[in-house]
């Protein structure tokens, strides 16, 4: 029991410091972005993309506004500069700001979820309504992160050549069913703890 109680201090530990990590991180990213704006007249962009196979590395803008871009087929990105305008680093820190987001909410409540472990209360209603929203938070994910790529893949379509080059949209079917999962486990969760409440009354 000691052992139990002194893992689940030492994970609540763990997940504050990386709650307090990612926080950290993500105002110095996005302090980074602003003041490179500021200092800079153009920053590079790298767009993870999915694309099916093909040997070109280069890409020319279809206009004067949008750069010219070149493949890097090892890591599957999308490199250009961009200029600093007001708007471009809006639309930056905007879509890095949603998903991180997910990131630091999921991790927000595992972290309250180990505190409620730390203090005792472990299948509580509380520690429900967490796991209920970390489930909810990883069947949005995909449709967020899919409507994200589907803009994106309109913007590059609309504004570079491409030929013979597909951009694949990719639907990321492994976090829905994880979040249909997880829901489904913690809805057993629910009824087990009102049960148990309700045979406490009735003793």
């Amino acid at each position: 029991m000691n052992q139990s109680r002194s893992l689940l201090k030492s994970l609540s530990i763990l997940v504050n410091v990386i709650w307090y990590a990612e926080l950290v991180a993500s105002v110095l990213f996005i302090g980074a972005v602003i003041i490179g704006a500021i200092i800079r007249k153009q920053f590079l962009l790298m767009i993870p993309i999915n694309f099916s196979t093909i040997n070109l590395r280069q890409f020319k803008s279809s206009n004067n506004v949008f750069p010219d871009a070149r493949l890097d087929s090892n890591t599957g990105h999308l490199v250009f500069h961009i200029n600093t305008t007001w708007l471009n680093v809006v639309s930056v820190i905007m879509v890095y700001a949603i998903l991180i987001g997910f990131i630091i909410a999921i991790t927000f409540q595992i972290r309250k979820i180990f505190l409620n472990f730390k203090n005792g209360n472990l299948f509580n209603k509380i520690n429900i309504h967490s796991i209920r929203i970390i489930s909810f938070l990883i069947i949005v994910f995909p449709f967020t992160k899919w409507l994200i790529c589907l803009a994106m893949n309109q913007l590059l379509t609309e504004n570079l050549r491409f030929k013979h080059f597909e951009l694949l949209n990719v639907f990321s079917f492994g976090y829905l069913l994880t979040g249909l999962v997880l829901f489904s486990i913690v809805e057993i969760f629910r009824l087990g703890t009102e049960l148990e409440e309700e045979q406490k009354l009735t003793v």
